[in-house]
């Protein structure tokens, strides 16, 4: 009998839950999203599954940004898609800026974040000029989120003092 009640407790307590096991190994220290997508991948938990309420849940597609509770972030969003108002990050990953620790960085560890970026150099302090020429791994939260509040308040894009590189 007691085995019964601990498995029948342990089955509710499972599906109670929220996410999946995987998800719930992103407390464990040094998981990367990448260790989770391999973990997901292996026990079949990235394919589409049926749900109790009998709905089917297709899985999170590739290269979609992860979100943690209580996490502090700074996203870029595409406008709402016009038949299903829908949003998504611009870039995927890319448009998901982390902020944890003093650092910012995105889910390629800013790798590329400012090469395809025109500035025009003379608007930025020297830790702005500094973040621009990081071509990879975090930079500093507060000068990120200070360059973007001058960009938007000062209306760069608008004038043409910020602007995408390709074009």
């Amino acid at each position: 009998m007691i085995a019964f009640i601990t498995i029948t407790f342990s089955f509710v307590l499972f599906r109670a839950l929220p996410g999946d096991a995987v998800s719930n190994l992103s407390r464990v220290p040094n998981m990367t999203p990448e260790a989770q997508a391999a973990i997901r991948a292996q026990f079949g938990l990235d394919k589409p599954r049926k749900l109790a309420d009998g709905r089917t849940y297709l899985g999170r597609p590739p290269g979609w940004p992860t979100w943690r509770k209580d996490e502090s972030a700074i996203v870029f969003m595409y406008p709402r898609a016009a038949r299903t108002g829908l949003q998504t990050t611009v870039g995927l990953g890319y448009g998901k800026v982390s902020v944890a620790g003093g650092a910012a960085m995105n889910a390629y560890e800013n790798t590329g974040l400012f090469g395809q970026v025109r500035v025009n150099r003379a608007l930025l302090d020297a830790s702005e000029q500094q973040m621009f020429d990081t071509k990879s791994g975090p930079v500093d939260a507060v000068t990120f989120q200070k360059f973007l509040h001058r960009a938007v308040k000062g209306n760069w894009v608008k004038n043409g003092s910020l602007a995408n590189a390709k074009r």
